[in-house]
C-alpha cells in the first residue's frame, strides 16, 4: 500500500480500454506525488493494471448489466468513501460523473466534486445532462481545452466552476525521432517512399472514412508512398471495405491495436489526423515530440496546439482536398518539413504532462482552501 499523504483524492473511472484519458489518469497517480490517491474502476478495466503496478488503494465494480450501473456501483462507491474518506473525489469520464450524480441524489457526499470533460460531444440537450453539470457537489469542472471550455459554458450556469487544464505528454515516454526504421524494416517500405498514417481509436470521431479518401486524393499525385492506420474499434469493418472498394489494399495498411507506439509513431514522416470531433488530439502532440510532421483538420482544440503553417498544417473538417494539399505541399518540400518540425518541438513545451499535474495539483488544494 502506498504511502498516505495529507491530501486524499478518490478518482472514479468507467472505462474498461485505454485511451488518452486513462494515460492522463495514471500521469496524476505516478507524478502526483504529495497526493494520497486512491482509484474506483470496473473490474476488467485496462487501468486497474497499471494503478496496481503504483501500490495505490484501490476498489472495482462490475457493470455488465444496466441495473448493476444504476444501482448497485453508486452503492458500493459510497462504501468505499466510506471507508478512505477523500478530500476531493475526481470523476474522469462521463460515465463515472453519471455514478457520483445519481450517489449524491440518494447520499449526502460531504467531499467536493471535481468533473473532468475530456470529449468534443456537445451536452446539455436533455434535462439529465444538465442536471448533472449543475449538481451542487460540482466544484470543478476540468476542460481539456479551451474549445470544451466554452461548450460548457453554454451548460453550466455557475462559469467560474469552469477551468481549462490541457492535456500533458511525457517526452520521456519518446525517445526516438522520426524518422525510425521501425515500420519501415517491418513492412519493407522502400526508402524512398513517405509513410503517411494516424494512431487513434476506429471510432467514428477520429474521421476514418475521411483518411481513406485522402489517401486516395494523394495517390492521384503521388506514388511513392505508404499509409498505416495503427488502433482498433466498431469502424474497422467498414474501413476495410472502403480501401477495398477503392483499391487500395496495397497502399493502406491496418496494423490494429499496437502496444509499441513509442516506436510506431516516429516510424511515420507524417501524421494524418482527420478527426471530425477532439477534444484536445493528444497524439498531435505525440508526433510533434517524436519530430513528426502533422497534417490535421481544425476540430475542436486541435487550433490550441497548431498554428497553421508555423508548427502544423491545418484544414477544415471533412476537406479531403486541402488535407490532400497540405500533406502533397509537405512531401514535395523538405524545408518546410524541416521548419514545422523545428517550430512544433518548442511548442510541445507548453503541453508537458508536468504542467497538466502542476495545475491539477494547484486546483485541488484551491478547492479545499489550502495554500
Amino acid at each position: 500500500m502506498a504511502e498516505e499523504k495529507a491530501l486524499k483524492v478518490l478518482h472514479v473511472s468507467t472505462q474498461i480500454g485505454w485511451r488518452g484519458g486513462e494515460q492522463q489518469i495514471m500521469y496524476l497517480i505516478r507524478l502526483g506525488r504529495d497526493v494520497s490517491h486512491y482509484l474506483f474502476c470496473p473490474e476488467g478495466a485496462a487501468l486497474k493494471k497499471e494503478a496496481i503496478k503504483e501500490g495505490i488503494t484501490l476498489r472495482t465494480f462490475d457493470s455488465s448489466s444496466r441495473f448493476q450501473f444504476f444501482f448497485e456501483v453508486p452503492l458500493q462507491l459510497w462504501q468505499f468513501i466510506n471507508e478512505i474518506h477523500p478530500h476531493l473525489i475526481h470523476v474522469h469520464d462521463s460515465g463515472a460523473h453519471t455514478l457520483a450524480y445519481l450517489l449524491a441524489r440518494r447520499k449526502v457526499v460531504a467531499s467536493p466534486l471535481i468533473v473532468s470533460r475530456r470529449v468534443d460531444i456537445r451536452r446539455g440537450k436533455n434535462m439529465f445532462s444538465r442536471k448533472k453539470y449543475n449538481q451542487a457537489e460540482i466544484a470543478k469542472i476540468f476542460c481539456v481545452s479551451n474549445y470544451v471550455k466554452t461548450i460548457m459554458e453554454s451548460v453550466v450556469d455557475d462559469k467560474s466552476k469552469l477551468v481549462t487544464i490541457y492535456s500533458g505528454i511525457d517526452l520521456q515516454r519518446f525517445p526516438y525521432r522520426s524518422p525510425h526504421p521501425k515500420l519501415r524494416n517491418e513492412l519493407d517500405i522502400p526508402d524512398d517512399f513517405l509513410i503517411v498514417g494516424n494512431i487513434a481509436a476506429l471510432t467514428k470521431p477520429k474521421g476514418y472514412p475521411i483518411f481513406v479518401k485522402t489517401a486516395s486524393e494523394i495517390l492521384k499525385h503521388w506514388q511513392k508512398i505508404v499509409f498505416v492506420i495503427a488502433g482498433d474499434g466498431p469502424m474497422r469493418v467498414k474501413i476495410e471495405k472502403m480501401i477495398l472498394n477503392l483499391g487500395l489494399e496495397n497502399k493502406i495498411i491496418l496494423l490494429g491495436f499496437r502496444k509499441d507506439i513509442p516506436e510506431i509513431l516516429p516510424s511515420l514522416d507524417i501524421l494524418l489526423f482527420p478527426s471530425e470531433n477532439e477534444g484536445l488530439g493528444t497524439t498531435i502532440l505525440d508526433a510533434m515530440a517524436c519530430g513528426v510532421n502533422v497534417v490535421a483538420t481544425s476540430a475542436g482544440g486541435i487550433p490550441e496546439m497548431i498554428t497553421h503553417q508555423e508548427d502544423g498544417l491545418l484544414a477544415n473538417v471533412g476537406d479531403t482536398q486541402q488535407l490532400a494539399s497540405n500533406v502533397l505541399s509537405l512531401a514535395r518540400d523538405v524545408e518546410l518539413r524541416n521548419k514545422l518540425r523545428e517550430n512544433a518541438y518548442k511548442t510541445v513545451e507548453n503541453f508537458t504532462v508536468g504542467n497538466m499535474v502542476t495545475q491539477t495539483i494547484k486546483t485541488y488544494y484551491e478547492i479545499l482552501g489550502i495554500d
